[in-house]
């Protein structure tokens, strides 16, 4: 049963090897059968006789043994047919794959900030300025009323939405708008407007040491932040193609699951991926799948930051404000480790 299973799936050819090789020893014992064993009663006068009985009786064996070998030729042939055009399928797969990573690499090569901070570096500044917004932010909600607030004081997560929406877009008069439309389900409108006048007082203050040829010092909860740029600028022209290309290439990967590569080599490719991403990239990258901007990645339809574990090598002490990763994941946490893989390498 199982070689006759492992036939129709085209596993492998053994159900053939198995048939060829009885008929085979059934062909050299025959003529034994009928001059030896006498098992069937029949009585040849000469050699010529018996020549003819051997003959006629094993004649269909042999062409039915022919049909056989002519059939695991044809199979054989299809079998090299098939790897070949997967093979090809493949090569097309990586060419185009290595293209996307290399244009990923590109795009963290040519990102900058104000041609002060570039490459990878930009994602560390990025991620005090973030830091230090949501400490702002935060500030900002508990001595506000909470008649004008549509949550609880209490709910770091709501507060991380409003701090990467600053963040993200920045707050500038051209931006405005669209900043209000995001926040309207979470600030009173008399809300968002003090808001914008509190993030145009700190900016004010980077303006007055900007011109005094000064470094802006921050201090938030007795936290010191320093930063060589006017941060509140927002950076969707310096993140948004970066993620966007990032998910292009993954799901390019995912996509093709069940056609042409398999499960193993597929987290080989998104090993290679997480692998170009640095430690303050992937923390980025975190903060990133919380907000409205980044959740296609943990949406169940395409879990492709949980799935593939993009945030791996993130340093947990650094994810200190906001949400806390071991408890956002902890569900996919709990069900890597009954495999025995870790979500998170320092967990």
């Amino acid at each position: 049963m199982k070689l006759y299973q492992e036939f129709k799936t085209g596993k492998s050819p053994m159900f053939l090897v198995w048939i060829i090789l009885i008929f085979g020893v059934i062909l050299i014992f025959f003529p034994i059968i009928f001059t030896t064993w006498r098992l069937i009663p029949l009585e040849f006068g000469n050699n010529g006789e018996l020549g003819d009985m051997i003959s006629g009786t094993t004649m269909p064996f042999i062409s039915f043994a022919g049909i056989i070998l002519t059939f695991y030729a044809f199979w054989i042939q299809y079998k090299a047919n098939i790897e070949l055009r997967r093979d090809i399928e493949v090569e097309r797969f990586e060419n185009k794959y290595y293209e996307l990573l290399k244009l990923h690499k590109e795009n963290i090569n040519e990102i900058n900030i104000d041609g002060k901070i570039k490459g990878r570096d930009v994602f560390v500044s990025l991620y005090d300025e973030l830091r230090f917004i949501f400490h702002f932010t935060k500030n900002f909600i508990l001595r506000s009323d909470e008649k004008e607030l549509f949550f609880k004081k209490s709910d770091e997560e709501k507060i991380l939405e409003i701090a990467y929406v600053i963040f993200f877009i920045g707050v500038q008069v051209d931006a405005n708008k669209y900043i209000e439309n995001l926040l309207e389900k979470l600030l009173s409108k008399n809300k968002i407007k003090e808001l914008f006048e509190s993030v145009y007082f700190e900016k004010g203050k980077y303006e007055s040491a900007k011109n005094a040829n000064m470094a802006c010092s921050y201090y938030v909860n007795g936290i010191k932040f320093l930063f060589e740029y006017l941060i509140f600028q927002g950076h969707i022209s310096r993140l948004g193609h970066y993620y966007r290309h990032l998910f292009q290439l993954v799901e390019f990967i995912d996509s093709r699951k069940n056609i042409l590569i398999t499960d193993k080599e597929r987290n080989i490719y998104t090993r290679t991926i997480r692998g170009q991403l640095s430690a303050y990239e992937q923390l980025m990258f975190y903060y990133n799948s919380l907000s409205k901007f980044g959740n296609a990645w943990i949406r169940p339809e395409h879990p492709y930051l949980t799935k593939y574990r993009f945030i791996k090598n993130m340093p947990l002490h650094l994810a200190d404000f906001g949400v806390d990763p071991v408890v956002r994941f902890k569900t996919e946490i709990e069900e890597f480790k009954k495999n025995g893989i870790k979500f998170f390498e320092l967990e």
